[in-house]
């Protein structure tokens, strides 16, 4: 979720957002962005990790990891190699069709960034 910047991009092209971030400050930034510049009421934010993904969500038809850190805050809050190993297993064990999407995203720039980039433990299910 971050900012809300690709959250309110995805908002304008999907049916339906479901926006994850561990961290309050970045769902209170999507909320505001979301109310000041989205015409629609199409985005489900959730305060919790991207490994919780069914947890909250049975069925979709994409997902968008954007791994790392809240850009311009404390870089020690952030996704991990092990987390986003699971959320990718989890999230395209639900992915049934050969019509889906998985994109990844990574800042680097952190200690373990570079580590988290190269999943080349994560085989699709």
């Amino acid at each position: 979720m971050g900012h809300g910047h690709d959250t309110l991009f995805l908002a304008q092209l999907s049916d339906h957002v479901y926006a994850f971030d561990i961290q309050e400050k970045a769902l209170v930034m999507t909320r505001k962005r979301l109310i000041d510049k989205s015409p629609k009421d199409n985005v489900t934010l959730i305060h919790d990790s991207h490994e919780h993904i069914l947890t909250h969500i049975r069925s979709f038809k994409g997902v968008v990891f954007n791994l790392g850190y809240l850009p311009g805050d404390n870089k020690a809050i952030k996704t991990t190699k092990k987390t986003t190993i699971n959320a990718l297993s989890f999230a395209s064990s639900c992915l049934n069709s050969f019509r889906f999407t998985i994109l990844v995203v990574c800042l680097s720039g952190h200690e373990g960034g570079l580590e988290e980039r190269h999943v080349e433990s994560f085989s699709p299910r």
